[in-house]
Parts: structure tokens; sequence; C-alpha cells
């Protein structure tokens, strides 16, 4: 996301068992009241498989299983408890677990 949106935009995580909901955080239109939050993607954790699986979401709200990559996404950094550790763009961030919603920072 380019520097100047970062005030603007936030990229958030919403943790649940067997899933990662990433939502996007916008403020208020009109500067007051509560931030928009709209789901943008969801990963999806197969026990069985032990692998993770990439979602998008359509304009109604349902997910659909992104199909256009090679080979699925693997996390061998990620753990079902605890923290997750990325490194987008070059920057560590870090998905924290704690509350009814995660955060990225």
């Amino acid at each position: 996301m380019p520097k100047d949106l970062w005030n603007q935009v936030k990229v958030e995580a919403d943790l649940a068992p067997g899933h990662v909901t990433i939502v996007e955080v916008r403020p208020p239109w009109n500067g007051t009241g509560d931030p928009t939050r709209r789901s943008i993607a969801r990963l999806r954790w197969t026990n069985s498989r032990k692998e993770w699986s990439l979602y998008w979401r359509d304009r109604n709200g349902r997910f659909h299983l992104y199909d256009r990559i090679d080979a699925p996404p693997t996390c061998s950094t990620c753990s079902t408890t605890g923290t997750a550790r990325t490194r987008p763009s070059g920057a560590e961030q870090t998905v924290r677990t704690s509350g009814s919603g995660a955060g990225i920072g």
C-alpha cells in the first residue's frame, strides 16, 4: 500500500478457530462515528493436510477459493496458536491473537 494512504487505510486480521479473515479498515467518511470494516480475504487452515488455503471475497460477502496460483501458499512460520510473523514489503509485521479482533502492527 502506498505510504500516503497509511493514515487512511489499515489492514487487520480477525482470528477464529480454523481461519484468519483479512479486513480493510477505513476511517468514517464524514469524520464521525465508527471506522468502516470490510473483509477482503480469508485464510483457512486444513488440519488434515497441514496447509492454508486462500479465499477472496465477492461483492456479496461470500468467500471463494483463490485458484489463480500454481501451488497452495504455505506459511512455515505460522502457528494456529500464538503469533504469526510475516514480512510484507520488507517490513516485519506481527499478527496478534489477543482480543476479539487481532491487529497487524
